[in-house]
């Protein structure tokens, strides 16, 4: 490793493993990727016309994920049907809506217990989670710790 790398993305290269399940290294990846896109910092053009309605929600989902998404929401804002948006979810990213707003959220979340000392009710809160207790579900489902373990082994890395 570079003495370059940030000691967050050295932690979430050295977590991932072959002996945890699909969707805990599914997320250490996103975390990677997180790090990597803020580093390249990817231009896109604002203006281009776009097409495709799955970018288009996802697109929203980036923008809007604090907020409450739900498959009706997204039906009425992009004037499809809700079974088509489990639809897109399924066939072009091999995962459900609530998943998905789950990873986004716990990404989040994760930014947020690294880069400040607000609460975990705040972060909850601010990453868009509908209580307390759900936050700490998907963050363990996503992370494979708590938060609290979490905030753990990030305060361990950085010492």
């Amino acid at each position: 490793m570079s003495a370059g790398i940030a000691p967050e993305l050295k932690f979430a290269l050295n977590a991932i493993s072959p002996n945890d399940s699909k969707e805990i290294n599914f997320s250490w990846a996103c975390v990677i990727l997180s790090y990597i896109m803020n580093i390249i910092q990817i231009d896109t053009a604002t203006d281009a016309p776009v097409d495709d309605i799955a970018y288009k929600i996802v697109k929203y989902i980036e923008e809007n994920f604090t907020e409450n998404i739900t498959r009706e929401t997204l039906s009425e804002q992009f004037n499809v049907s809700k079974c088509y948006i489990s639809k897109i979810f399924t066939e072009k990213f091999n995962i459900n809506l609530r998943n998905y707003l789950g990873l986004i959220r716990a990404e989040y979340a994760a930014s947020l217990i690294r880069t400040s000392n607000e609460t975990f009710t705040t972060i909850s809160r601010l990453s868009g989670f509908e209580s307390l207790r759900t936050f700490n579900r998907i963050f363990k489902t996503v992370y494979g710790m708590t938060p609290h373990e979490y905030k753990n082994n990030i305060s361990k890395m950085m010492k």
